[in-house]
């Protein structure tokens, strides 16, 4: 088993690559270690206003000022660099607002754009939201109850030829 170890660190300074105990000490002079669940934060918010809910909303670049300004007609203002609202009233063939904002990538291709909602407005469409899902949960009680088969619940799709 020594001979094994032996002779792939020999292959592997051979291949140019560190052996595994160098790397370890490499690993070891490091300051600190961060767990990846301590790294799940994308974006750090710039002078936080509790006065307001942030989110980010992420879509691919090319479509993403569509979405921006879905966000802007429910009330979300656009948050640059600085944590301030960037006001977009409308569209504008000068992208040059995009430079400001506070934005990252999120995978996939994809970029997040930071936004953010008055909490009594975000409030509010969580009420309804919530109403729509209460709604949903007693229906389908109501169904199981009185014995409706989920299919007349639910739907059903059907394919023939």
């Amino acid at each position: 088993m020594i001979e094994k170890e032996h002779i792939s660190e020999k292959v592997e300074k051979k291949n140019g690559r560190k052996t595994t105990d160098e790397r370890l000490k490499l690993l070891q002079r490091r300051k600190k270690r961060i767990p990846i669940i301590e790294q799940r934060r994308l974006m750090e918010i710039p002078n936080e206003d509790k006065s307001f809910k942030y989110r980010m909303v992420s879509g691919d670049p090319a479509e993403i000022d569509d979405l921006i300004f879905k966000y802007i007609a429910a009330g979300y203002e656009i948050v640059d660099k600085q944590g301030q609202p960037l006001e977009i009233e409308e569209r504008f063939q000068d992208t040059s607002w995009k430079q400001s904002i506070a934005c990252q990538s999120v995978g996939g291709g994809d970029i997040g754009i930071l936004m953010r909602i008055p909490v009594e407005w975000w409030e509010e469409d969580q009420t309804k939201k919530q109403r729509t899902i209460s709604s949903e949960i007693a229906s389908r009680r109501k169904a199981r109850i009185e014995g409706i088969p989920d299919e007349h619940v639910f739907g059903e799709v059907s394919i023939s030829d």
